[in-house]
């Protein structure tokens, strides 16, 4: 798999890491147990998405293997977002996302915000917003606020793209994509992860997980 970096996401969200981790086989409860674990991560050490975003994606829904990571206007990029039907541009989605996000503060009489809701302030102001591209130039990771209904992942997904963005350095990609394989071993006891040419197989054993590059 080949994901381009265009010059436009630069000044934007600059940093990426990406791998496919093949062969893999949920259950409902290590499926219910992989979400938590992405969020846990993104609380942690992610620092609630201020330094980095971890998104994940059902690879055999990516159309392709060429990916574009790049920047576009909040009235240029269009996104079906996750768990919806309906496109928005990324304009019309952080205004919708600010109005639920007000609403659900009075309705709870509460003086933060949740969720989803709780990263709009990371977009505020900003000229451009970051976004992974597929080969039919559709865009499938909208960071650091969602992904797209396009590629998600179901209990019944064999293979999956992780995407980590960040604006802070490339060593931070790196650090949370390890610390996500690491406590992906765990659920799965072993995985097969693939980064564009080059394949990693990751054995597990007691506590120790060791790496073989080919």
């Amino acid at each position: 798999m080949k994901v381009t970096v265009q010059d436009s996401v630069k000044s934007v969200r600059p940093h990426l890491i990406a791998c496919l981790v093949l062969n893999l086989s949920f259950t409902d409860e290590t499926f219910k147990k992989f979400i938590q674990l992405q969020t846990k991560l993104h609380d942690t050490i992610c620092e609630k998405r201020n330094v980095a975003t971890i998104a994940t994606h059902d690879a055999t829904k990516l159309l392709g293997s060429d990916l574009v990571y790049t920047a576009l206007t909040p009235t240029a990029l269009r996104i079906k977002p996750l768990h919806s039907n309906q496109e928005l541009t990324g304009a019309q989605l952080f205004k919708k996302l600010q109005i639920e996000a007000d609403n659900l503060r009075k309705e709870k009489k509460r003086n933060v915000y949740t969720g989803i809701h709780k990263y709009l302030y990371l977009l505020e102001g900003k000229s451009h917003y970051p976004c992974l591209l597929n080969s039919n130039d559709e865009v499938i990771s909208f960071p650091p606020i969602t992904n797209s209904d396009l590629t998600k992942m179901i209990t019944s997904t064999t293979s999956l793209l992780i995407e980590v963005t960040s604006s802070v350095s490339q060593g931070v990609c790196k650090k949370v994509a390890d610390t996500l394989i690491k406590e992906m071993l765990s659920l799965f006891g072993n995985l097969t992860i693939q980064q564009v040419k080059k394949t990693i197989f990751v054995f597990f054993h007691k506590k120790y997980a060791f790496l073989t590059h080919i």
